[in-house]
């Protein structure tokens, strides 16, 4: 088989690369084995132009989202589902000095644009006496839902190779790239937290932070917002909630755990004065980088091999518009910003592992 790029890895970064590179006319092949636990598949894909505690606009947020909404309408109109809504967060401050930041960044009118006071605290919601704040433009990403129908489009399309990816089975030849009996000008790796094993860029700055949620059922809680205090409750529907999430450092496995479910209903419990039973838990590895960026573009000794990885918990957000620009580095040769380029961390005098 001869294809333009093979893609390792299905998840919002592969998936949005290979639809980009094939709008520009280009021949894809993907190759992953499902995973149901990966970050994308377990995150709660929330689009939020607001960053966490500081309350000012989210990074290039201005291009960012326009161009994530536009991609995402796109493919639910073209694989017919709804995966994208527009939210509400309701940020109730747990503590005074969160109250006292946030006067202090209004009075110097330094808050982002859609955020405003927080009108009604529900009943539900223990120790309340700060106050809040609503942050308006917020969309919710069905990732599971988009991702299972990506699938079956690259499956119909006999874009996609179900298997484990074996590193050692790729050489290079003659400024092409070979996967076993698949040739391809180029491989763009899209791995996720499975960068941790990829030989070609192991000197890359990852850090990997274990995430994990619970799904539980609480009647009478509100379904009207995304709430956060101290612990995110995202609605989704019939009673039920996604509550998270814990950030773990240093971890033996990707799997769940009693302490991070321990963790998440001490919180909750801490957080709302409702009975409520967990019925799931999930856990994945967020892959990260030093500074917060993602990580795009080639590396510097074998241009046959890319990346496209890093995008953290804003994976919603940062994966269309920058699979844009990867597509177009790839094509037409347009530059990456320095900002999200590989180059920033890797040095070409460096010696890195060989390819056969």
């Amino acid at each position: 088989m001869k294809v333009d790029f093979i893609i390792v890895g299905q998840g919002i970064a592969g998936s949005m690369l290979a639809r980009m590179l094939t709008q520009a006319g280009k021949k894809v092949l993907i190759v992953d084995e499902f995973n149901p636990n990966s970050a994308s598949r377990v995150a709660s894909g929330i689009i939020n132009p607001v960053t966490g505690k500081r309350l000012v606009k989210s990074w290039r947020i201005e291009e960012l989202l326009p161009f994530a909404v536009k991609a995402y309408h796109e493919l639910e109109k073209e694989l017919r589902i709804s995966a994208l809504t527009e939210k509400i967060i309701c940020r109730i401050f747990s503590n005074k000095e969160d109250m006292l930041f946030y006067r202090q960044k209004k009075e110097l009118n330094e808050l982002a644009p859609n955020v405003q006071p927080l009108k009604n605290i529900p009943d539900c919601f223990r120790n309340t006496p700060y106050g809040g704040i609503e942050i308006k433009g917020v969309y919710q990403l069905d990732y599971p839902l988009l991702l299972s129908a990506m699938r079956k489009f690259f499956l119909q399309m006999n874009m996609l190779l179900e298997e484990k990816l074996e590193h050692d089975k790729i050489h290079r030849s003659k400024g092409k790239i070979f996967y076993k009996d698949i040739e391809a000008l180029k491989i763009i790796f899209c791995e996720g937290s499975g960068a941790v094993k990829n030989p070609f860029f192991s000197r890359l700055p990852f850090s990997f932070a274990k995430g994990e949620t619970i799904s539980v059922k609480m009647p009478g809680f509100p379904e009207d917002c995304i709430w956060h205090k101290g612990i995110f409750i995202l609605p989704m529907g019939k009673n039920l909630f996604r509550v998270g999430a814990t950030y773990e450092w240093s971890f033996s496995d990707e799997k769940i755990s009693s302490h991070g479910k321990e963790e998440l209903t001490a919180r909750l419990r801490k957080a709302v004065n409702l009975p409520f039973e967990v019925i799931g838990q999930q856990a994945a590895i967020r892959p990260t980088v030093a500074d917060r960026r993602p990580l795009i573009g080639l590396h510097p000794e074998f241009p046959e091999i890319g990346l496209f990885n890093g995008l953290g918990t804003k994976g919603a957000t940062l994966a269309p518009f920058f699979a844009n620009q990867l597509a177009q580095f790839l094509v037409n040769a347009t530059p990456l910003d320095n900002e999200v380029s590989v180059r920033r961390f890797l040095n070409p005098n460096l010696h890195l592992e060989q390819l056969n």
